[in-house]
């Protein structure tokens, strides 16, 4: 498995407005329209959806 990397500055944006804690995760993979998240605590898995059509 690829090591986890921290999120840019526009990713920690999206989850905030998504209504998720930047703090707590760490991205696995950025697979196009989602991202792979993992939680640092509980070494779960989530993907979350990007926004459609909104650059920064």
């Amino acid at each position: 498995m690829k090591q986890p990397k921290r999120l840019t500055r526009e990713q920690k944006i999206m989850l905030s407005e998504q209504g998720f804690n930047p703090k707590a995760y760490l991205m696995l993979y950025d697979l196009g329209e989602r991202l792979l998240l993992l939680e640092k605590k509980t070494d779960k898995r989530i993907l979350v959806d990007k926004p459609v059509g909104k650059k920064r």
